[in-house]
């Protein structure tokens, strides 16, 4: 086992009704490393990264994490990993609960695990409120009171929390200005305090993934291929 590998996927595939959204992608990714994927629209890019992260079953081919086979793993197994396997998505106002306060809405990961009090919660979710560089009222306002710069680093924060070991960021600056999608890369990196967290970024822009990515994939979709199997 090379220790460095962080996440593996061989020959993965997805169909809808009998039609083949992709087939057999291959990706391998190591600690520290910043995977590019791009390709057209209906693709499939960001149903990939939901299969990677355990929201939805691919229709073939496997997937490992840490040398470890997840393809399908469901329930308490998958529950203990996920928060090992972070997706931040592209529409991020809909991914933030409307009738959730941030500062809650932040702090449901660690409720969850129910190893910290109140108080220490709060403070750390103060604390990433301050390093994705929100003001401290940020944690009593509601999702529409943001911007959409404001939105995504709240979307990014509560991905940053659980302190992920893969990020998967879903065109994340789309729609955003030129500046504040600099500033949304510079803390990803500031964050990744060790340089082992591995981050796979879906995008259009061929600048983007040249400027922040080690290695690149390019997904072509498989034409509405129907099944054969």
């Amino acid at each position: 086992m090379n220790e460095r590998i962080l996440l593996k996927a061989r020959g993965v595939g997805k169909r809808y009704n009998c039609t083949w959204i992709f087939k057999d992608v291959d990706i391998l990714i190591h600690k520290g490393e910043t995977l590019g994927v791009m390709g057209p629209s209906g693709c499939g890019k960001t149903t990939l990264a939901k299969i990677l992260v355990g929201l939805i079953p691919c229709d073939r081919g496997q997937i490992y994490y840490r040398d470890k086979n997840i393809t399908g793993m469901t329930g308490k197994k998958m529950a203990k990993i996920r928060p090992e396997l972070q997706l931040v998505f592209q529409d991020y106002r809909q991914a933030l609960p409307p009738h959730l306060k941030i500062g809650f809405m932040l702090g449901e990961p660690l409720r969850v695990k129910k190893q910290e009090s109140k108080k220490a919660i709060s403070e750390k979710v103060l604390d990433i409120i301050e390093k994705c560089q929100l003001g401290k009222g940020t944690y009593d306002k509601y999702p529409n009171q943001l911007s959409g710069g404001e939105a995504q680093r709240v979307a990014l924060a509560r991905a940053l929390l659980v302190k992920p070991k893969l990020l998967i960021l879903d065109e994340v600056t789309s729609g955003l200005d030129i500046e504040t999608a600099e500033e949304i890369f510079k803390l990803i990196k500031k964050m990744d305090i060790d340089n082992q967290m591995a981050k796979i970024l879906i995008s259009h822009d061929r600048k983007l993934i040249n400027t922040y990515c080690s290695t690149m994939i390019i997904m072509c979709g498989t034409s509405n291929a129907e099944c054969d199997n």
